[in-house]
């Protein structure tokens, strides 16, 4: 009578250790994608090239040569992973950005799959938001330099203890993020 009741807690010890394999592979996977993303040329095609000068600040100032954009809201955008088409869709502040770029997406996308060989091009995001970091008109360089964030979403953990019943759960998605450095080039170091 013990017997049942102590594979099934052995199978759920197992379990555990695997789910926490699982959520430090993700964790790992969007960790590598963030730091590959953030010195890699961006999805949106326009970001190194959009200039803040002319821009109005939250506090009301228009920008000029030289003003620091800690007071600019840049809003956030967001590239996904669509089903049935190559190019990533965008959600949120995306006209300002430009258009999306299919490649730099496809080698965050590869980048994050080498750590995480089941990832569905679908589960992956990829977000662009304000640091407030930058200079407006800045001649180094481009003028933002945001947030990249790295989410892996939708996936299933099927534990062992529970499949006779075929039960699986979605994890909760894991992003990982870091302030973009240069933004160009194709690969890291």
């Amino acid at each position: 009578m013990v017997l049942p009741l102590l594979l099934i807690f052995l199978l759920g010890i197992i379990d555990v250790g695997r789910l926490l394999w699982t959520v430090n592979r993700i964790e790992k996977a969007t960790q590598m994608g963030a730091r590959f993303a953030i010195v890699t040329d961006p999805v949106p095609s326009g970001l190194r090239s959009l200039t803040a000068v002319g821009l109005t600040d939250s506090t009301g100032h228009v920008l000029t040569n030289g003003d620091l954009l800690n007071n600019y809201v840049m809003a956030k955008a967001t590239y996904s992973g669509t089903a049935g088409t190559t190019a990533p869709t965008c959600t949120g502040n995306c006209t300002a950005l430009g258009s999306a770029t299919t490649t730099s997406f496809d080698a965050i996308y590869n980048r994050v799959k080498a750590f995480l060989p089941e990832l569905a091009r679908t589960s992956l995001d990829v977000s662009y938001s304000n640091s407030g970091l930058g200079y407006a008109g800045d001649p180094g360089g481009q003028d933002f330099y945001p947030i990249i964030t790295v989410s892996v979403r939708d996936v299933t953990f099927k534990p062992i203890s529970l499949a006779l019943f075929n039960s699986s759960f979605t994890l909760a998605p894991i992003s990982a993020a870091l302030t973009m450095e240069d933004g160009q080039g194709s690969q890291s170091n």
